[in-house]
């Protein structure tokens, strides 16, 4: 009995944690503390997907932070986003997904981007605002930001 309680309160600590920075909408999950990822000829060739100790069920979309707690994966349609593997993923192989009205960046290999704070884009020629502890871009809202209220476009510039 003892061994439960002990088992669910970590994990409500572990999900209570990552709730706070915005990545609260969507499940968060941690690689041999959950689940393991998995690939396979069923699995569209090189792309990675995540199972879940408790049932076997593959993750349909959630986060996955790595084992060692320094990266996040996002699992979108069952596969793992990766840029540089198109052939599965319904983001065409762009490095960029739109995941619940903001904006991320993967490297190839499916490694989220952790960019925090202001950044300008030369291509738009306007700045953009990573969020901290999230790494999304602020997208289509409102960020009070050093006391100075600051507007976000649908494309993650400032307007």
């Amino acid at each position: 009995m003892k061994k439960i309680i002990v088992s669910l309160l970590s994990i409500f600590i572990f999900f209570t944690a990552f709730s706070t920075n915005a990545f609260a909408a969507t499940p968060k999950y941690m690689a041999e503390t959950h689940g393991y990822w998995e690939s396979g000829s069923d699995l569209c060739g090189k792309t990675w997907a995540f199972r879940l100790y408790r049932d076997g069920d593959f993750v349909y979309r959630a986060w996955v932070q790595s084992e060692d707690g320094v990266d996040w994966y996002y699992i979108n349609g069952y596969e793992m986003v990766d840029p540089s593997s198109s052939s599965c993923n319904d983001n065409g192989g762009s490095p960029w997904l739109k995941i619940d009205g903001r904006w991320y960046l993967f490297n190839p290999g499916g490694k989220l981007v952790k960019k925090e704070g202001w950044e300008w884009s030369a291509n738009a020629g306007k700045w953009m605002y990573w969020i901290p502890g999230n790494y999304g871009l602020a997208t289509n809202e409102s960020k009070v930001i050093d006391g100075v209220t600051y507007y976000f476009d649908s494309n993650g510039y400032m307007k």
